[in-house]
């Protein structure tokens, strides 16, 4: 794999030696960079809806507290 076509896995471009501006527009040039901003986006919400999702252990623990006097 040619390094310019090395991208992070959040989708963000990362590093090359030849200069961010240069890494995009080999990308754009072999018509890769829609398909980087389409993963980035979809990256993003996954993200959000993952955080959205998760609650800390002392809000599991309160629910469960909760659940179980609702029990008895």
């Amino acid at each position: 794999i040619p390094c310019h076509r090395v991208v992070n896995a959040d989708g963000k471009l990362g590093g090359y030696g030849g200069g961010l501006w240069r890494k995009k527009r080999l990308l754009e040039l072999e018509g890769a960079e829609s398909q980087l901003d389409t993963k980035k986006t979809s990256l993003e919400m996954a993200k959000k809806q993952h955080d959205a999702a998760v609650i800390s252990a002392s809000e599991f623990v309160q629910i469960e507290s909760q659940y179980r006097d609702a029990q008895l």
